[in-house]
């Protein structure tokens, strides 16, 4: 077993993936993820596949659980090209989704957001619920959404 040295979050008792920060200090990389994760809900909004397409993994996997009208657990799971195709068609302003309270967890090129979020199709309530987003590092500043899960309330 290997010793390694604590960060100093750790030593002030930060819970792990939770980075260092101070009141004053805004931790810019956290920013960007959740700059990533609005762009693609404004990819939506504005019916942009090519912008959702360079936000997104190839082989990312979207999920959406619930339960059915027994209570057992349902799922569904969709594909990138499934929001492609879904985008190509759909009209500028048809897909409103918003995110709410992101908690964004971070260690090295890997980052996870746990988030409420709310979508409105064609103006009209939808769906709402948590949503849990993984991300990897890309380039310099840029990150990539790899897999979404999430419940509908």
């Amino acid at each position: 077993m290997s010793s390694s040295k604590l960060t100093a979050a750790e030593e002030d008792g930060v819970p792990f993936g939770v980075p260092a920060s101070h009141d004053d200090e805004r931790d810019e990389v956290i920013e960007q993820i959740v700059e990533t994760v609005h762009r693609v809900f404004d990819a939506f909004a504005n019916s942009e596949p090519s912008v959702f397409d360079s936000l997104v993994d190839e082989d990312a996997r979207f999920v959406r659980t619930a339960y059915d009208e027994d209570g057992s657990p349902e799922y569904v799971s969709y594909s990138k090209d499934y929001f492609l195709s879904t985008l190509t068609s759909v009209k500028k302003g048809e897909l409103e989704e918003q995110i709410f309270e992101p908690f964004v967890q971070r260690r090295d090129t890997m980052a996870h957001v746990w988030c409420r979020y709310a979508m409105k199709v064609g103006g009209e309530p939808r769906y709402a619920g948590v949503k849990s987003i993984q991300l990897r590092a890309a380039a310099e500043g840029q990150w990539r959404i790899v897999n979404v899960c999430d419940t509908v309330d």
